[in-house]
């Protein structure tokens, strides 16, 4: 696979591996620099894949939003970072309500939560934050250019709101029809982005240079809470997670800033009517890339795109009663 060169990638400025020439000695000294190293095991654990700490299986923010853990890491962000948002603006993970395992962890966690332990929390995301920040400037890093894809959802995703590319791919036709030069939408407070082009396939990428000051962490500058050795944390590679500080949660994003395959996609209605672009844009711009900020997506005819190539019966069939 070939590269973007003008991504910004962790991998030049913050190898986990060793450099040319670098001895082991030198190669453990920079990587305990590095990484940081969590105090509170539950902490560095909601930054994983998952973990068991204190009896508890945690499933953290690496393997999925919709957990209790995201929520968690949410707050203590926006509490590290004197962060707010408009109450019916609110990220997805309190937006939404939580469903089994989500619901059961947060229960669980919430058990072992004090406010001291909290207020502990809430530091050591600041000191991480910190951390990012000084590794940024040492490396010379006043933006980062990252991507961050959006994938075809399958139908059961649908069910659960889960319409992003559709969203997306309905204001950029209706902006592209209109001139106009780019999009709003609202993103969460914390945003994964790439740098290592693992999901170059999904249909619609979005690639945004970002002030380094909105950058929480990347992969490989994040440890763990082991006190044996430094080792980087069990989360995926390549990843960025940004910050959203807009109170409204709206960010703007240039049309030019987006790439849609169309040779892939192509979209139900033709917008070739200015009026209904105009409508389009109206009734959802300044939404969340999801379903549940909108009154009824699956009436919005103009977010729904399928894959030039049959999806078969099956699929196919459970989409259309899906729109209905």
């Amino acid at each position: 696979m070939q590269h973007d060169l003008s991504i910004t990638r962790q991998s030049v400025h913050f190898p986990a591996g060793y450099r040319s020439g670098e001895s082991t000695e030198d190669y453990q000294a920079r990587l305990a620099q590095q990484l940081f190293q969590f105090s509170d095991p539950l902490l560095a654990a909601l930054f994983q894949h998952q973990s068991e700490v204190e009896g508890m299986q945690i499933i953290g923010t690496t393997q999925t939003k919709h957990s209790g853990s995201h929520m968690l890491l949410t707050l203590l962000v926006r509490r590290a970072l004197n962060l707010y948002r408009l109450p019916f603006r609110e990220d997805r993970c309190y937006a939404e309500s939580m469903r089994g395992v989500a619901h059961r962890q947060f229960l669980e966690i919430n058990q072992v939560l004090t406010p001291r332990r909290i207020e502990d929390m809430t530091r050591e995301v600041a000191d991480l934050f910190a951390h990012t920040q000084c590794a940024l400037a040492a490396a010379g890093l006043s933006q980062v250019r990252l991507r961050r894809s959006l994938n075809e959802p399958e139908p059961s995703d649908i069910a659960y709101g889960q319409r992003e590319p559709q969203l997306l791919y309905g204001l950029v036709l209706a902006s592209r029809r209109l001139g106009r030069p780019h999009i709003e939408l609202e993103m969460d407070t914390l945003n994964s982005f790439s740098d290592d082009g693992g999901y170059e396939a999904r249909p619609i990428t979005l690639t945004l240079d970002i002030p380094a000051c909105d950058v929480l962490y990347c992969a490989n500058l994040l440890g763990t809470a082991s006190d044996l050795s430094v080792r980087r944390a069990d989360v995926e590679s390549g990843e960025w997670v940004v910050i959203n500080r807009a109170i409204d949660g709206v960010v703007t994003i240039p049309l030019t800033a987006v790439r849609v395959r169309d040779r892939d996609l192509e979209p139900y209605e033709n917008y070739d009517d200015n009026a209904y672009c105009e409508d389009v844009l109206r009734r959802y711009s300044r939404t969340y890339l999801r379903s549940s900020a909108v009154a009824d997506t699956r009436t919005f005819r103009g977010t729904s795109f399928r894959r030039k190539k049959s999806a078969g019966p099956w699929r196919s069939l459970m989409a259309r009663l899906l729109r209905r």
